[in-house]
């Protein structure tokens, strides 16, 4: 190992995995059983609840999109393998097209049985014939490939089927798939995939993910990535985004695994060790995911390098640079190099590394460079390789011989430098060697019909069976040593010595064995054995294996780890019962005197079937909400994110709201539970979901007008309740249709406090960052930041407007102009054509106050959603009137007007539910409408049963039938 007195490093790694169980979904993402099980991250998977289904193959375990084997998904694409073929239609990858998948642009497409000459790719087309087996084609025309980049300038992110379908080709004989790093992978193709939608819409990304929109041919969509120091895959119902918690060593000790961290623990500090591990142990469980806890001890022996007769070294100090021989600074070096400032160059070029094979030259890009400028890479020793694509200008005639796309090379350039003319056409020649030449001659490259060499950029291998690398303004030098293999002397007794075939004679180059390091040469430092952990694991270093000291070693460093994670163990229980402890108290704390009481997590376990997906009711920012039966009595149960500190907060918020009001139009908080860390609140369970389910037809077929007059009313009932009748008030700060819950009466729940504020009693508004949901959220509010009870005035303006439209709130679907709701009814409302967006199932002219009554409704919800909040009512104000408007309804005094039995004598009868008094407009009679359950249990029959039209005239004292000033009027 000390061969040649060169530095050796011997690092021993002993790795602890744990490994916790990750939470199923609704989708299933694993293929295959045993150890050939594979999983695919979320959206991915293989049932029909999977946003993007693929197919597993039972027998293999294979994941596949139908007959394509899958590779490898990542956060932005799916590789797929694609053999050569020498029959394969292109139409038969149509299925890689798919509704949240199809080809990434950065593919390269080798076809054959092409008509014409296609060629829209750059790199050497000999690299391309050494991965292929063309032999395996009939030996015709057929075998000529044609590389195709497909080209989209409209900002598309994919490429269509057609784009690919109208290449005039019949056969897709393999590709070529580019990363982000431009390595070229082989008989590969990538699929770009998305999630329908924009990120605007987006509600299934992470907090701490961020969302890519994607760019489309017909339509948008999205995809979510954990951002930097996060990982998983991004969504909300697959693993989300945890911490990269990797308490290592390194960072141990530098006091990067947050809290009190380094110097405590190594002087000794009980406090500052506890809180360390416990920190460690708290980001290592984060999420419940699996983690690596690594600990490395590394062994250095470090000797002085022997001095050789060439110099190899440049520069003093930190900034010494070193070249391997027979490369130097000397007269004594075989190949001899400048030194400048500490930078190794030839001549003006400089040069970034030399390895066994070549020279890496900086080709910086240059509009006027001439080509005889690079006349000094052409040395007595070295000479351009033949894998080098070079970028002319002003070249005479167009050509080209390339394979790569061409977009890629554009970005890597700034040719805006360059005069705007067509000497900025820039073309790519990589010369060809038919004599079996290794290196090129300078009047190979001089006789390109060229005036301008703008720049180059190297496509090469460090071996054949390694992965090809595109670097951008680089340029590569073959060198050697001159002389034939057969009468060299300088290369050491464990190297080979390959022979350079050159344009005037012969040169050779000394390379070590596999399982030796070092420069090859005898004169240089030879070829030293490459003792890895392995190799002195089994004496292959030279010297008699010293396994008792290793074996020793691991022992101890398992008895190490099994120690250090029992007292991890013991410090997280203690830890987690004090949290516990605290949380309860704060709960306690926080529900004041109401007493609400805390269940056990395993009778909510069993209320909810253990939290089956049978009795999930939905999934929000903050948690996930069962149906449970509780004490023969179902309950909702809302379980929160798992250690999450946002959601603490939510659920003391609530606690403290809910527990201090009283309304039979708020959800009721019937309990909670803080054991396991999963904070849990129980409500009262609404079977009939929620108002925005209904009005989107998500269930039911819909809600007729009285029934949504009557939710209006009580929720604004409950919000001015908030404002007006608690001291101090709540600002609710979520007001939306999927916060209105409905009971087996479709009477109205205002549910969901935990972005919920306290007002200020002595001012009307508070200073606080704008929370709450698109489209629902005050434009002042959000732009200065000042939160008061005109918010939700706002908020439920919006409301009340989807309850005459039934139209979502956010829809990219409908015309820019009008994607806002709110922004929609506001210009139709104020010019008058509020008839153009109400919902046709209300049936607004089936009678005279059914249509009036949806016009005050407009009307107030006009004045709701006035930008400036000095303009908009009060909620007891918006509470009045609509209570005022639904009792405002008329039907003739025939007892047809209703189905319910009622008595025609005296100034006011008996209507079922409803309260009669007659009307100084002739044989009319004011109907206060009863609750929609009194009359009418069916929703169904609820449409039947709304008032009927009125065809009297209107007396001439009384106003139109089109204002307020008659309902008020009939009220009093």
């Amino acid at each position: 190992m000390s061969l040649r007195l060169q530095p050796t490093i011997f690092v021993l790694v002993i790795s602890t995995f744990l490994v916790t169980l990750i939470g199923a979904h609704n989708c299933s993402n694993s293929c295959g059983t045993g150890k050939s099980a594979q999983s695919v991250p979320y959206p991915f998977g293989f049932s029909s609840g999977c946003p993007i289904r693929l197919n597993c193959s039972s027998d293999t375990g294979a994941v596949k999109i139908e007959e394509f084997v899958v590779q490898n998904i990542t956060p932005s694409g799916i590789l797929v393998d694609l053999p050569p073929k020498c029959d394969r239609p292109i139409n038969s990858i149509k299925p890689l097209f798919g509704r949240n998948y199809a080809l990434a642009w950065q593919n390269s497409l080798l076809l054959q049985n092409c008509i014409g000459s296609l060629n829209g790719c750059v790199i050497p087309t000999s690299m391309i014939s050494r991965r292929f087996d063309l032999q395996s084609c009939d030996s015709n025309k057929s075998n000529v490939i044609s590389c195709v980049s497909p080209e989209d300038n409209k900002g598309i992110d994919v490429l269509s089927y057609e784009n690919v379908n109208r290449i005039q080709c019949t056969v897709l004989f393999s590709s070529i798939s580019f990363d982000l790093g431009y390595s070229p992978q082989f008989q590969r193709i990538e699929l770009g995939w998305w999630l329908s939608g924009s990120c605007f819409a987006a509600n299934d990304c992470d907090r701490n993910a961020d969302c890519t929109n994607i760019q489309l041919p017909n339509a948008n969509g999205y995809r979510c990535r954990c951002k930097p120091g996060f990982e998983g895959d991004g969504f909300v119902a697959g693993d989300g985004c945890r911490k990269i918690a990797d308490c290592n060593l390194s960072k141990y000790m530098a006091g990067r695994c947050r809290g009190k961290t380094r110097v405590g623990v190594l002087v000794g500090d009980s406090y500052t060790e506890v809180s360390t591990i416990r920190c460690c142990l708290h980001e290592m469980s984060l999420r419940l995911q699996p983690t690596i806890f690594v600990f490395v001890i590394s062994i250095f022996w470090v000797t002085l390098i022997g001095a050789h007769s060439c110099s190899n070294s440049c520069g003093t100090g930190k900034s010494a640079k070193s070249v391997p021989y027979p490369f130097g600074f000397s007269s004594g070096c075989l190949i001899r190099l400048n030194c400048s400032s500490g930078a190794v160059k030839i001549e003006n070029f400089d040069v970034l590394n030399i390895t066994p094979n070549g020279i890496l030259v900086h080709l910086p890009q240059n509009c006027r460079r001439p080509i005889n400028s690079i006349k000094p890479l052409f040395g007595s020793n070295y000479a351009l390789a033949r894998q080098n694509s070079l970028l002319f200008q002003n070249c005479i005639g167009s050509f080209n011989t390339c394979v790569i796309p061409t977009s890629m090379i554009s970005p890597q350039f700034d040719l805006q430098r360059c005069n705007s003319n067509k000497n900025n056409v820039t073309s790519c020649v990589s010369p060809e060697v038919n004599k079996g030449i290794d290196v090129l001659s300078y009047e190979t490259v001089n006789r390109t019909p060229c005036a301008v060499l703008f720049s180059s950029f190297l496509f090469s291998s460090i071996s054949f069976d390694s992965e090809y690398s595109l670097q951008f303004q680089r340029i590569e030098l073959g060198w050697w040593l001159n002389g034939p293999c057969s009468a060299a002397k300088h290369c050491h007794r464990n190297a080979h010595c390959t022979n350079i075939t050159l344009s005037n004679g012969n040169g050779y180059r000394c390379r070590c064995k596999p399982g030796f390091e070092g420069d090859g040469f005898a004169d240089g430092d030879g070829c030293r054995k490459n003792c890895n952990s392995s190799k002195y694991m089994v004496g292959q270093c030279g010297r008699i294996t010293k396994v008792g000291v290793l074996v020793g070693g691991i022992v101890a460093g398992a008895v190490s780890m099994i120690l250090l994670g029992i007292a991890c163990f013991f410090i997280r229980h203690r830890f987690t019962l004090k949290d516990q402890l605290r949380a309860k108290r704060l709960i306690c704390e926080a529900a004041g005197n109401s007493n609400v009481p805390c269940y056990p997590y395993k009778e909510i376990e069993r209320a909810t079937n253990f939290f089956s997906e049978k009795q999930m009711l939905g999934t929000g920012a903050y948690g996930t909400v069962y149906a449970g039966k509780l004490h023969d009595e179902w309950v909702a149960v809302k379980m929160f994110r798992h250690r999450d500190t946002g959601s603490i907060d939510q659920v003391m918020n609530e606690i403290k709201l809910l527990s201090s009001v009283s309304h039979p139009n708020l959800v009721r908080l019937l309990g909670c539970c803080v054991e396991e860390g999963e904070p849990i609140l129980i409500y009262e369970f609404m079977p009939n979901g929620t108002l925005s389910h209904h009005l989107q037809r998500e269930r039911g077929k819909g809600l007729p007008w009285t029934i949504r007059l009557t939710i209006a009313a009580e929720t604004a009932n409950a919000i001015a309740y908030l404002h007006s009748a608690v001291n101090p008030p709540i600002y609710h700060r979520d007001i939306k249709s999927s916060n209105i819950l409905l009971d087996y009466n479709y009477n109205s729940k205002v549910a969901d406090f935990g972005l919920s504020r306290l007002g200020m009693t002595e001012s009307s508004l508070i200073s606080t960052a704008p929370q709450g949901t698109p489209g629902y959220l005050d434009p002042e509010y959000h732009q200065y930041f000042h939160l008061s009870d005109k918010s939700d005035v706002y908020s439920f303006g919006v409301v009340l407007v989807e309850i005459i439209t039934a139209l979502k709130v956010v829809d990219f679907s409908r015309p820019h102009s009008e994607v806002n709701l709110a922004a929609l009814a506001v210009d139709r409302i104020g010019s008058g054509c509020v008839d153009e967006i109400i919902d046709p199932y209300v049936e607004p002219h089936r009678d005279a106050w059914t249509l009036l009554s949806i016009h005050n409704v407009a009307e107030l919800a006009f004045r709701c959603l006035s930008y400036h909040r000095d303009m908009r009512p009060t909620m007891m104000e918006v509470a009045e009137e609509l209570e005022q408007i639904r009792l405002s309804a008329w039907v003739p005094a025939s007892p047809a007007a209703s189905s319910c039995s009622f008595s025609d004598h005296g100034s006011e009868a008996s209507m079922g539910g409803m309260s009669v008094k007659e009307s100084a407009v002739g044989n009319m009679r004011l109907v206060l409408l009863p609750r929609a359950t009194e009359c009418l249990h069916p929703l169904e029959e609820v449409k039947e049963r709304s008032p009927v039209s009125v065809h009297n005239p209107w007396l001439s004292e009384q106003s139109s039938a089109s204002t307020n000033s008659l309902l008020n009027n009939i009220i009093q």
